[in-house]
């Protein structure tokens, strides 16, 4: 593999095809919509698991957390260097990464470990990097510890910096025969110089211990501080100057027993004295996360429920209970914080596509609305998500959203499973891109952490929201849209190809009535090779299809469609207006909604309802008028009438008509019977007789 490998790589158009041992219907094929192109991007080679940016070697550069390349099932540390000028990134290094042993393992046959006692980092252990100051330099520490197993105590810390270039590439910089569930790097004395601090497992009395490790004082041993709680949560350790003193201090919720009562929700904080770690606890009114928001004189710490229905804020001052400023406030999850000292605001997401900008005051109950973008609130809920959480340099990313310090709010892209690292290149104009895994800001150090890679992408790429919300519109080869209702797709048969036009490296997902997990068997990985198939099954009545499509800058582009079987012809009545008084006679009818209608083999327009109308010309000698409806699968349904121009003299109505001629021709004939003629009346003189008449 090269360093230009990518991730499940489409280039061009990318092809989904469902069920291919059916044949398709014939219809014309349909163009996708090209998603716009990104700039080249760079995927390191190898599986990782954590990734931060540093300087390697005097120029900006990336230390990561990968599968050893030899195969061997190890986790190494490698750093790569990112020129400042052009050119790709370049691997400086790797080494395999040890860890001590415990009392068991040095015992056991199996796995034996080395004459320095110590054993190979699994990738199923746990590890993390820590970005580490020592007054202006950043440094890399890899905090590594044995998790063998689900019953085995993790063991045993072990603490390497990271020197890439160096003849020693891992030095060796702290551990002892410890557990550790979670580190942090915090400046606990106020030096400039940070130490790193371990939660551990409780102890034998059922004390919590919070270990204190200082890596480039090889002389100090390290120091533990013991807290009465249980059940401490690892992930919501913060660091934060709390006390209103000089240093950092670590914050925690955790669990506190009460001998005869219910165990109550506390904060813990360390601290660290001239005379060594200091513990406090402090009651809470709820079990609650904490959030730092800075300000002069000690950070207010805000304590959201685990529900996100309450929001309360507090301060703490040394060796007192915490001190409520406010309780009941503006519900939902904090986030994070945007920007600094007396500026300094709080992200607060009240639901699941908004967020606000609250400021500090005592009520907390009013702020600055944020929405996500279009593409990232509508995308479809996989284990792939849109990236919430902070952005390299200061601010954060919201759905899509980038919330600077001063609170401008721009759209970007929707980051889906990409968590933004840091900054590198010429003029700082690349990002790095952690893909598919855990945030590495997590103080967790969690076993078999989610592996995936690390990307290098134009910071304009990210910078850039998606084109139309989002929308994907994909190509059809043996389906086509429903015109009458564009969430819909039509299929003649079982068989029917979806294309894709994609910019290169892009994750191409499928997914079937819903069934939205990337792990998944609904889900289909779409390499560039061959094509993938997907089954979905259409004898159901509710078959959804769902293509996602993420690119490697982390745009979110998605279309989801009810999948319908149609073999049916249209619906199709049609009919010959009468009595015109023209050699035009109309023709009107109705076909199924969608449907395409030819008259006489021209076309005419159907509305949204399936009306059409048109006229043909036509003389007093009947002719055909052939109607054909057709849909976009090319089912047909044709009706033959015939048109009389003028007058449609077999529309006439002929009953009545024969009724009154009849009546006409009778009242004429009765006119035309002949009649006796009336006789003459005949006076005296008018006399004659007999013989005279005979004669």
């Amino acid at each position: 593999m090269t360093a230009r490998t990518r991730r499940a790589t489409v280039v061009g158009a990318l092809l989904l095809v469902l069920m291919p041992t059916m044949s398709m219907a014939r219809i014309d094929d349909t163009a996708p919509i090209p998603i716009p192109g990104e700039a080249p991007a760079q995927l390191l080679d190898g599986t990782a698991y954590a990734a931060v940016t540093v300087d390697v070697g005097g120029e900006a550069g990336i230390v990561r957390l990968v599968a050893a390349s030899n195969g061997s099932g190890d986790m190494a540390v490698d750093a790569w260097a990112v020129p400042s000028i052009s050119g790709p990134a370049e691997l400086v290094d790797e080494a395999p990464i040890r860890r001590d042993a415990s009392v068991e393992e040095s015992f056991s046959a199996l796995p034996r470990p080395a004459a320095d006692g110590t054993l190979p980092l699994r990738v199923s252990d746990a590890a993390r990097l820590l970005v580490v100051r020592d007054g202006d330099a950043r440094r890399v520490i890899v905090a590594a510890i044995g998790a063998t197993g689900p019953d085995v105590r993790p063991c045993c810390l072990t603490l390497y910096e990271v020197q890439p270039g160096a003849r020693t590439f891992l030095r060796r910089v702290g551990g002892i025969q410890q557990d550790a569930r979670a580190v942090v790097a915090a400046d606990l004395d106020g030096d400039g110089t940070d130490e790193i601090v371990a939660v551990e497992d409780p102890d034998a009395a059922g004390l919590v211990p919070l270990r204190v490790y200082w890596p480039f004082d090889p002389g100090r041993r390290p120091a533990a501080a013991l807290f009465d709680v249980t059940a401490v949560d690892p992930a919501s350790l913060i660091v934060a100057e709390t006390d209103g003193r000089a240093g950092d201090d670590v914050i925690f919720a955790a669990i506190q027993p009460v001998p005869g009562r219910t165990p109550v929700p506390v904060l813990g904080r360390l601290t660290l004295a001239a005379d060594g770690p200091r513990t406090e606890i402090a009651a809470l009114r709820q079990v609650a996360s904490p959030v730092a928001l800075p300000r002069s004189g000690g950070a207010v710490l805000i304590l959201p429920s685990p529900v996100g229905d309450t929001t309360a804020s507090a301060t703490w001052p040394p060796g007192g209970p915490l001190h409520y400023e406010a309780q009941v406030l503006l519900a939902g999850t904090a986030l994070g914080v945007i920007g600094s000292g007396a500026d300094a605001r709080l992200l607060l997401r009240p639901g699941s596509d908004a967020a606000m900008v609250v400021p500090l005051d005592a009520a907390l109950v009013t702020g600055t609305p944020i929405r996500g973008s279009p593409a990232a609130i509508s995308f479809p809920a996989i284990s792939l998500r849109p990236y919430v959480g902070p952005w390299p340099g200061g601010g954060q990313v919201f759905l899509g959203t980038l919330i600077a310090d001063d609170g401008v709010a721009t759209q970007i892209a929707s980051l889906v499973g990409a968590i933004p690292v840091g900054r590198v290149g010429a003029r700082a104009a690349s990002m790095v891109l952690a893909f598919n895994m855990t945030e590495p800001r997590s103080p967790v150090l969690a076993r078999a952490a989610p592996a995936g890679q690390v990307g290098i992408v134009a910071l304009d790429d990210v910078l850039r929201p998606e084109v139309d919300g989002g929308r994907l519109g994909v190509g059809l080869r043996g389906a086509a849209v429903d015109p009458a209702d564009a969430g819909r797709l039509l299929t003649r048969d079982l068989a029917f190809d979806v294309i894709v036009a994609a910019p290169p490296s892009a994750l191409v997902l499928a997914a079937r009535n819903r069934q939205a997990d990337v792990d998944g068997t609904s889900m289909v990985l779409v390499g560039a090779a061959e094509p993938i198939t997907v089954s979905p099954d259409l004898t159901v009545s509710a078959t959804t299809l769902s293509v996602v499509v993420v690119t490697v800058a982390g745009g979110a582009y998605h279309g989801e469609w009810e999948v319908e079987r149609r073999t049916a012809p249209p619906a199709l009545d049609v009919d010959a207006s009468a009595l015109t008084f023209s050699s035009t006679v109309p023709i009107r009818g109705t076909t199924t909604p969608g449907a395409a209608v030819t008259v006489n083999d021209a076309a005419v327009h159907v509305d949204a309802a399936g009306r059409f109308a048109t006229s043909v010309e036509a003389g007093l000698v009947p002719v055909p008028v052939t109607v054909v409806a057709s849909d976009v699968l090319d089912n047909r349904a044709a009706a033959t009438i015939s048109a009389v121009g003028w007058v449609d003299y077999r529309r006439l109505p002929w009953i009545p008509f024969v009724a009154v001629l009849t009546l006409v021709a009778a009242f004429l004939l009765w006119l035309r019977v002949p009649r006796p003629r009336r006789w003459d009346r005949h006076g005296p003189e008018d006399d004659a007789v007999l013989e005279e008449l005979d004669g």
